[in-house]
C-alpha cells in the first residue's frame, strides 16, 4: 500500500491540467467546457468564462513577501537572514490564517521575497501601522539577544504574502539592502 501526499501533483498529467491546478481555478475550468460541451455555443457560456478569467487574473497578479531590515544596526548578512526568515515564516503562518488562497498561491508561484531597508525603528513602526491600516499582514521581528544585538531589539518588519501593487503602496521609496 502506498501513501501519498495531499495535494500532490501527479508529473505524468498534462502540463495545461498541472498548471489550473497550481492557480486553484481548474474547477472552473471544468465549468467552462461543460457549458461549451452542453450548449455548443460560447456565447452562452460568458458568465462562467468570465469567473474562469478572474479567477487566471488573479493568479497572474505578482505577489511577494517583503522584509524590510534596519540597517542602522549594521547586522551581519547571516543576522539579516535569520531575522527575514523569522519575518517570513511567521507572516506566513498568520497568511494561512487569515487569507488561505493567498497562501496558498504565494507557495505555487515560488515564494517570491524582496528585502529592503531602513535606517531606524521608528521608519518600522511607521511601515507596520500603515499596512496595518491596509490589512496587510505584518510581522515585527525582535532579537532574542543571544548574539549581536540586545534581547528586545527590532530588527525587521515581515510584509505579506499579498499583492505587490497593495505592499509597493507603503514601500515604494524604499532601497533594496
Amino acid at each position: 500500500m502506498s501513501s501519498t501526499i495531499p495535494n500532490q501533483i501527479d508529473e505524468d498529467e498534462d502540463p495545461v491540467t498541472l498548471m489550473l491546478k497550481k492557480t486553484g481555478c481548474l474547477d472552473l475550468h471544468y465549468k467552462v467546457q461543460e457549458c461549451i460541451a452542453e450548449t455548443s455555443d460560447w456565447r452562452q457560456c460568458q458568465e462562467v468564462v468570465k469567473e474562469f478569467k478572474e479567477c487566471m487574473k488573479e493568479y497572474t497578479e505578482k505577489q511577494r513577501q517583503k522584509y524590510i531590515i534596519r540597517a542602522d544596526l549594521k547586522l551581519t548578512k547571516g543576522k539579516i537572514a535569520s531575522q527575514a526568515a523569522h519575518a517570513a515564516v511567521s507572516c506566513f503562518q498568520k497568511s494561512i490564517v487569515n487569507n488561505e488562497s493567498v497562501a496558498k498561491k504565494w507557495l505555487n508561484i515560488g515564494q517570491p521575497k524582496i528585502v529592503l531597508k531602513v535606517n531606524t525603528e521608528e521608519e518600522l513602526e511607521l511601515l507596520k501601522q500603515k499596512a496595518t491600516d491596509l490589512n496587510i499582514i505584518t510581522s515585527l521581528i525582535s532579537d532574542a539577544g543571544r548574539t549581536q544585538v540586545s534581547f528586545g531589539t527590532v530588527t525587521c518588519l515581515g510584509l505579506g504574502p499579498d499583492y505587490d501593487e497593495k505592499i509597493d503602496a507603503i514601500v515604494k521609496d524604499l532601497k533594496l539592502l
